[in-house]
């Protein structure tokens, strides 16, 4: 660890006798020193995303306690008139995959990290492979990993169809969709300038659980207070092909379930890659996934993962700082800065990708909800107290009235 980051974990707590006793989480960041502003861009991994997806609880301070301004998934200015990419060797080689190559021209005049692709199909999620060439006969493998999607019905260019690839000034790319059953109509292509972004990133395994009904399999994940997006689940291993519906839900309190995808048919050769089945993103604290196997039997070594696009917070560091990210204020509202926005009218770019070192936990935090939020069962024991308590009159109340009634009788019984 380098100096500054060892002063960074030995001050920050101590500057945290102001505003910040309520963050329970401190994340230095490691980054080199910088001698000017600079971009620094920071994943956010597997944080509280709040119900919005909108982190209210994140928060990046310096070294003296100040806050920083960030904004989250930033874009750069796009060109009004970006132009479309010519498009060659476009064809579907069954069994094996969809093919198109594009031309860059001439002369790139900068280096190109992504492209965006379109076509006339509503509803996909495709791997797709990323070759380079700068003569158009030899190859080089670029990417073989990537991914897009997009489902029908979704507010635009809410899937991904962006395929990103490390910084190159070959003029040629070829992309290959393998998918080996149907083939992948491109239309058209451009240069995408905006920050390279991944589709989807694992968020967590689901694990097995109970089913409430028979010729059913479970998967589920429990984050607690935390609220984590889903976008899709990756269903990998198995012993046999099958072909079964999948209802996939989420809950906030575990007893109640809301269903994102209903019976939708899943295709599994366990032969293969991971089969992603993606639905419209949500954000939730629960999460489970059902396939419904009716009278075959229940596959046996599968696992689930639950999906998502990943977010990343970007903020400009100052010279002379060192940075942590701040988490855990179950009372946060998210703050709002105007750095989206300005960003979103630059070309920039990020000057450093900064590492969250490991977990601090904020030795002054200090939880700013009241007792019964904090200790909601409170609740529920004070209306029990109150019953047994009101309980406890009306029979008191009863018994007077009862001893009070055999005493009149008692009396009006006794001989003058």
């Amino acid at each position: 660890m380098s100096l500054p980051l060892v002063l960074l974990a030995a001050t920050l707590p101590a500057a945290f006798g102001g505003p910040w006793t309520s963050w329970r989480d401190i994340y230095p960041l490691s980054l080199a020193p910088v001698s000017a502003p600079a971009y620094v861009r920071v994943s956010l991994g597997a944080l509280d995303a709040g119900e919005d997806g909108s982190y209210p609880a994140v928060r990046i301070v310096d070294d003296a306690g100040t806050e920083t301004p960030f904004a989250i998934d930033p874009n750069r200015e796009i060109p009004l008139n970006v132009p479309e990419l010519p498009l060659s060797d476009t064809g579907f080689v069954p069994g094996k995959y969809s093919q198109a190559v594009i031309d860059f021209g001439s002369y790139p005049p900068v280096l190109h990290d992504g492209v965006r692709i379109v076509t006339t199909r509503e509803t996909y999620l495709e791997h797709v492979s990323v070759e380079s060439s700068d003569d158009r006969t030899t190859w080089r493998a670029t990417r073989g990993d990537a991914v897009i999607y997009q489902v029908a019905g979704d507010a635009p260019d809410s899937g991904n169809q962006t395929i990103s690839f490390p910084a190159t000034r070959s003029r040629w790319l070829r992309l290959r969709v393998l998918d080996p059953v149907q083939a992948f109509p491109f239309s058209k292509a451009y240069e995408d300038p905006r920050p390279p972004r991944e589709a989807l990133a694992g968020v967590a395994p689901l694990a097995v659980a109970t089913a409430d009904g028979p010729g059913l399999q479970r998967w589920q994940a429990d984050f607690g207070s935390d609220y984590r997006e889903g976008a899709a689940v990756a269903i990998a291993g198995g012993t046999v092909a099958f072909a079964r519906p999948m209802t996939v839900e989420t809950s906030a309190d575990g007893t109640t379930w809301t269903a994102l995808l209903v019976r939708s048919e899943v295709n599994r050769d366990p032969n293969g890659a991971a089969t992603i089945v993606p639905f419209e993103p949500a954000f939730a604290k629960r999460w489970r996934v059902t396939i419904d196997n009716g009278n075959d039997t229940p596959v046996e070594g599968l696992s689930v993962t639950l999906l998502a696009p990943p977010h990343v917070l970007v903020f400009s560091a100052q010279p002379g700082h060192s940075y942590a990210l701040l988490a855990g204020n179950p009372a946060a509202i998210a703050p709002r800065y105007d750095l989206g926005v300005l960003l979103s009218e630059r070309d920039w770019h990020a000057d450093q990708i900064a590492a969250p070192l490991s977990l601090l936990k904020n030795t002054a935090f200090s939880d700013p909800r009241g007792i019964t939020e904090r200790l909601p069962w409170l609740v529920d024991a004070g209306f029990v107290i109150a019953s047994l308590i009101i309980g406890a009159l009306a029979l008191t109340t009863v018994r007077s009235a009862m001893k009070q009634q055999e005493s009149e009788a008692a009396a009006n019984a006794s001989p003058e």
